[in-house]
């Protein structure tokens, strides 16, 4: 019987070192980066082109996205909910 994926939503994504431990080695799924630095945005979205990151949306700041009510739309989406240090 196949397990399925972990799916997770990653808090403070920074350069997605954790996420591609998650993804490759632990093989997780992501359905979500939150990164306010715009920096780090541009790298998450080159290696979800360069596919070694999943698919998923990138949001900015972390305050809207809980008081935008974004937060609310992953309840029971994912399993897991990673942070790295803010």
């Amino acid at each position: 019987m196949r397990n399925p994926k972990v799916k997770y939503l990653s808090l403070f994504s920074g350069g997605c070192g954790g996420d591609l431990a998650m993804q490759h080695l632990l093989g997780f799924k992501c359905k979500g980066y939150v990164e306010y630095d715009s920096f780090c945005q541009k790298l998450i979205k080159q290696r979800i082109q360069d596919g070694f990151l999943d698919t998923a949306p990138i949001w900015g700041d972390i305050r809207e996205f809980i008081n935008g009510g974004i937060a609310e739309v992953y309840t029971g989406m994912v399993d897991l909910v990673c942070a790295g240090f803010p």
